[in-house]
């Protein structure tokens, strides 16, 4: 990939958003039925 292609240098830095949870304690996740788990693994 060529240097003039890119639109943005360094990457992009967006805005957290801690605001919204901060004060919301940890809850437990309790899937229900079956959980899938995709393995698919590639080179590059």
């Amino acid at each position: 990939m060529s240097r003039e292609k890119l639109t943005f240098h360094g990457g992009i830095h967006p805005r957290g958003a801690k605001s919204l949870s901060k004060k919301v304690a940890i809850q437990q996740f309790l899937p229900q039925g079956n959980m899938i788990y995709p393995l698919s693994q590639h080179i590059g």
